[in-house]
């Protein structure tokens, strides 16, 4: 953890932005010299809440990162965050996710403002198909929030996660059901330590670059209000393996942000392994 008093959002912004346009520029000129031939789509994940059962392409690295900043619904406060996720699928059935938040930014009312690295999130995942329901799959991702942030950033404890998937599709419409739960290392005295995680998504694709989502989604925790938000956003085909996002969320109830902002992008960097 460090203490910023130089930085302040409109520069924490144009870094950001900087760095977006560099990975831009890296998926489109640098990535392709090395990634010849025919390649998959890459498989978008953010910008929702909710993930998907499908695996990225197998034997394929993939990455997803983007900007997002918070506003307090009671307080002046801001969060920035450069959240990131690795995906690395083994087949069609297994695959590895390791995902965090690149930099946290607590950016005070009063003025000061608190930094650091996050909490690292490494996850294995399955994906079930459903032969009789061949547009439908089952996911099942679980892992821990492994405590690498600094103190005053994160928690300090290791969280066990596990969350099911239900996914579907009818035409142009996608549908992702979450439904998760959590045991939190350490709450505050009189919080319970099981939190339920939920979030139903649906996303259409207008053309076979544009497609558009909508999602809510939740948390429940004993002597803790319930967390609600609303999300719509848009996602771009620049190339079959780069996706860039767009979007917002609402807090829907007293205990959520007032909004949220976000914009990212996801990545097929190229072939690890032939997994045929």
């Amino acid at each position: 953890m460090f203490t910023l008093t130089a930085i302040r959002r409109a520069q924490l912004n144009r870094i950001t932005l900087f760095l977006l346009c560099g990975i831009v520029i890296l998926g489109e000129t640098v990535i392709p010299k090395y990634c010849l031939g025919q390649e998959p789509n890459a498989t978008p994940y953010r910008p929702t809440l909710s993930n998907p059962a499908q695996l990225s392409a197998p034997g394929y690295l993939e990455m997803e990162m983007g900007w997002q900043s918070l506003k307090e619904k009671a307080t002046d406060d801001y969060r920035h965050t450069v959240p990131y996720l690795f995906k690395l699928a083994f087949s069609d059935y297994i695959g590895l996710l390791i995902g965090g938040d690149a930099l946290i930014v607590n950016d005070f009312d009063q003025g000061s403002t608190l930094a650091g690295f996050g909490d690292l999130t490494p996850l294995l995942k399955l994906n079930v198909a459903l032969p009789s329901q061949p547009t439908s799959a089952l996911g099942l991702e679980m892992g821990a929030k492994l405590p690498t942030a600094p103190q005053t950033i994160g928690s300090q404890q290791t969280d066990y996660l596990v969350t099911g998937i239900y996914s579907t599709g009818i035409g142009a419409l996608g549908i992702d059901l979450n439904l998760g739960y959590t045991r939190l290392g350490g709450a505050p005295g009189g919080e319970g330590k099981n939190q339920l995680f939920w979030a139903a998504s649906t996303a259409y694709g207008l053309t076979k670059r544009w497609s558009v989502a909508g999602e809510l989604a939740g948390t429940v925790r004993r002597s803790v209000k319930p967390f609600t938000q609303f999300l719509t956003s848009t996602s771009y085909f620049f190339t079959p393996r780069l996706v860039g996002d767009t979007g917002i969320a609402f807090g829907l109830n007293g205990a959520s942000q007032e909004w949220t902002l976000f914009a990212g992008m996801t990545i097929l960097l190229g072939k690890v392994w032939d997994a045929n």
